[in-house]
């Protein structure tokens, strides 16, 4: 039997990423629990025409909201694309961002810039600020904490909004670096909403997403809520915009779409096979029932394949074994239409099962029958019959009338 070997302690390197994976890219950001139910801009709720898209906006589909590569596109829109947005929005109005200031730039610029550093598509960062706050839909500008709080980042439900993160700047920051950071997470398969693997949203509904960037949108807004909020919301303003900008010629084409992959060390298409599936670091785990004992199973074991009912549970003997058969005569099955046998007698009928000497060990000789020439053709000395006389099984019991009775079958 193959002894696997323990899986060794977390490098340095992947303690690091799982730590940042685990944390929010700004202190007090979280999931938005309310969902955007209450969503002021009435129009984002109407249907769009799907026939001047392709992808993950040609339908809804709630495991996939944006397709990877849309999602990490930083080229598809450009400054002078927003502003024109901003200018003449899909509501028939002038946004109040198209002439918002940030530390004496373009709001457009900025939010570029931002979504630049992070790599995320700048669009992703208009639509969650329509979704968030219909700050695009307004035509002018909010008062109270709208705008320096846009996107919620540093206001825990029930308490006061943190001044550190007061700003438009920051907020489009915060919101990037979260959206960014549960991006990853996916990527390195450590995160709570991963690609691929099923999880129960706050509606509930179970959503198993199809990319990377669907499981980071889920990580910041856990709903589905479709024709009324939630990822629903984001994926309608997003068709509602992106739609505005291919009428206007300011859409550019997206990159080559990313076809799905395996997070590295997850169980998915792995269910309880022995093969070590590689973790990225030079590291290795298992899906299979004897990683539970072994310690070296994948972290998305149960949740991509289920706890099973051979966990901890020493694996069945092989079939055709002699596990708790040995001495008896009882023809066991192979499965090829043969049998084996696990009694003293299979090594002369050389029938025995192939475990036999490992499970049974080596069988004692047996003791020859009374009167018997087995193991003494040749010899002279006698063979007590039983009967307090004696045979005997070499060349002269013929003359001397005295030889055993199986001398012949047994010698020849």
């Amino acid at each position: 039997m193959t002894t696997r070997r323990p899986t060794r302690p977390m490098s340095p390197w992947r303690l690091a990423l799982a730590l940042l994976a685990a944390a929010p890219a700004c202190d007090e950001a979280s999931p938005r629990e309310a969902g955007f139910v209450d969503h002021e801009e009435s129009r984002d709720l109407d249907p769009i025409d799907g026939g001047k898209f392709d992808g993950a906006l040609a339908y809804f589909n709630p495991d996939l909201i944006w397709d990877d590569a849309m999602f990490t596109n930083t080229e598809v829109v450009t400054v002078a694309g927003i502003q024109a947005l901003l200018e003449d929005t899909p509501y028939g109005k002038r946004s109040f961002l198209a002439d918002e200031q940030i530390g004496g730039r373009p709001f457009s610029e900025v939010l570029v810039e931002v979504a630049h550093g992070k790599q995320l598509n700048p669009m992703l960062l208009l639509v969650r600020l329509q979704v968030e706050k219909s700050l695009v839909s307004k035509a002018n500008r909010p008062g109270g904490n709208a705008v320096d709080f846009a996107l919620g980042c540093g206001c825990p439900d029930g308490q006061a909004c943190n001044e550190s993160y007061r700003g438009l700047d920051k907020q489009l920051d915060c919101a990037a670096g979260t959206l960014r950071t549960h991006y990853d997470a996916s990527v390195a398969g450590n995160g709570a909403w991963r690609m691929l693997v099923a999880h129960e949203t706050l509606d509930p509904q179970t959503v198993t997403p199809k990319s990377h960037g669907t499981a980071s949108l889920y990580a910041y807004t856990p709903w589905v809520l479709e024709g009324t909020g939630g990822n629903w919301l984001v994926w309608n303003v997003s068709r509602k915009y992106i739609g505005a900008m291919i009428d206007a010629g300011t859409w550019g084409a997206p990159a080559d779409p990313i076809e799905p992959e395996a997070p590295t060390g997850s169980c998915v298409d792995h269910c309880d096979s022995d093969a070590a599936v590689l973790l990225g670091d030079g590291q290795a785990c298992f899906c299979d029932a004897a990683c539970v004992q072994n310690g070296d199973c994948c972290g998305d074991r149960e949740a991509v394949c289920g706890a099973s009912a051979d966990d901890g549970a020493a694996p069945p003997p092989p079939a055709a074994s002699c596990e708790g058969a040995c001495g008896s005569s009882t023809a066991i099955a192979v499965g090829d239409g043969k049998e084996c046998y696990c009694d003293v007698d299979c090594v002369d009928a050389q029938d025995c099962c192939a475990d036999f000497a490992q499970v049974c060990g080596e069988p004692e000789p047996p003791e020859p029958a009374p009167g018997s020439c087995a193991q003494a053709c040749g010899s002279s000395d006698p063979i007590d019959v039983g009967d307090g006389t004696q045979c005997y099984c070499d060349d002269f019991c013929a003359t001397n009338g005295d030889c055993c009775a199986d001398l012949d079958a047994v010698c020849g």
